[in-house]
């Protein structure tokens, strides 16, 4: 939970077991009018009750014989509509819905050739629609139940993009911006087109096309979150693009280049959620803080090189080697005399899991 005052997230403790949350990837999240929250995960999915601060497995289905943490046990999107149904897209098992006053789950699409299914959108209609492998899936409860809009091929040697994100633009009446495997596409939601190329297109999909995770629209711009190439923000009436990504030593840059997420926050806010941490960019003035967390802190240079220098040159106070994972060792050392102490930890971590190898100094009083 972000913790405003602090500008820092706080692990949350729950009054039931929440170790399969600590060892877990967590892909969406939405809210009941309850308050409570269900988590789209790679083992499942699961509710908290923010009142109790319990944790509940609400897994509709039965998971094939796989490891726990294999993604085709996993829940991708989860989403909450209008008449507070909450809708469930799964990797392997197709798409259920979850209705408060029965108590039940319904699946309401199966089928072995369209797989990995979230997010979800809603539109104005009440229309649900469904990112997948094979294209956007729709939902309309006044027609037939599912209608798969799938993206015709960009190139003869491509096959069809998967699309990743979508929302409904404001700039165009009734159209979508679709972020793909294989670029930016803008999808007309009455005549089912999608248009893969235009002058704004372009500045995008050209020269060589983006894998595009996420999206977010403001106004006048389009925010686009690559999988390698950082943040890019382009002007919907000029044209103009801005490309943010990774500067190394640099806290005022973005902590990665793969952006999994966008999260208009409305105060004049981008949230950016990264392959290394989270970040926050200022819609106005384009300037990039960082959440603090272990894994995306910057260093300065100099520190590091001296660092480096340091353990090839000098014999340690004291040191620990070869720690294993989820170890915690300590170790005695004594200072003969009134002095500086450098404390560095170096090792590979477990950065799926926001893990990383850290230590620190105590007094012999602790």
């Amino acid at each position: 939970k972000f913790d405003y005052s602090s500008r820092i997230f706080i692990q949350q403790k729950f009054n039931n077991s929440s170790t399969i949350i600590k060892a877990n990837q967590i892909f969406d999240i939405a809210e009941d009018k309850e308050g409570n929250l269900w988590l789209a995960t790679i083992s499942g999915l699961f509710t908290v009750d923010l009142t109790n601060m319990t944790l509940k497995n609400f897994t509709p289905y039965k998971k094939l014989n796989w490891t726990e943490n294999d993604l085709r046990n996993g829940v991708i999107g989860v989403y909450k509509d209008r008449y507070d149904n909450i809708w469930i897209g799964t990797s392997a098992h197709g798409i259920y819905v979850y209705k408060k006053a029965e108590d039940e789950f319904q699946s309401i699409f199966t089928t072995s050739s369209v797989n990995y299914l979230g997010p979800f959108y809603e539109d104005r209609f009440g229309i649900i629609w469904v990112c997948s492998t094979q294209g956007l899936l729709k939902y309309d409860l006044d027609k037939k139940p599912f209608d798969l809009v799938t993206p015709s091929n960009v190139s003869d040697d491509e096959s069809n993009p998967i699309i990743y994100s979508f929302i409904q633009t404001q700039k165009y009446d009734r159209q979508m911006w679709l972020g793909s495997s294989s670029g930016l596409y803008l999808f007309n939601m009455d005549t089912r087109k999608i248009k893969v190329s235009s002058e704004l297109l372009n500045k995008i999909n050209s020269p060589k096309k983006l894998g595009i995770r996420s999206l977010a629209e403001d106004h006048d711009h389009l925010w686009i979150g690559s999988d390698t190439k950082g943040l890019f923000k382009l002007n919907l009436t000029s044209n103009k693009i801005s490309n943010f990504v990774l500067r190394l030593y640099d806290n005022n840059s973005i902590n990665d280049n793969r952006i999994n997420t966008l999260v208009d926050s409305k105060d004049n806010k981008i949230w950016i959620g990264t392959g290394f941490g989270i970040n926050i960019i200022d819609k106005s003035s384009d300037k990039i803080s960082s959440v603090p967390s272990l894994v995306s802190m910057h260093y300065d240079r100099e520190l590091s090189q001296s660092i480096t220098k340091l353990s090839k040159n000098d014999q340690p106070v004291a040191s620990i080697l070869q720690v294993g994972d989820f170890a915690e060792i300590s170790k005695d050392f004594v200072l003969t005399k009134d002095e500086n102490i450098i404390i560095s930890s170096v090792g590979e971590g477990l950065f799926q899991w926001n893990m990383v190898d850290f230590g620190w100094l105590e007094s012999e009083t602790g």
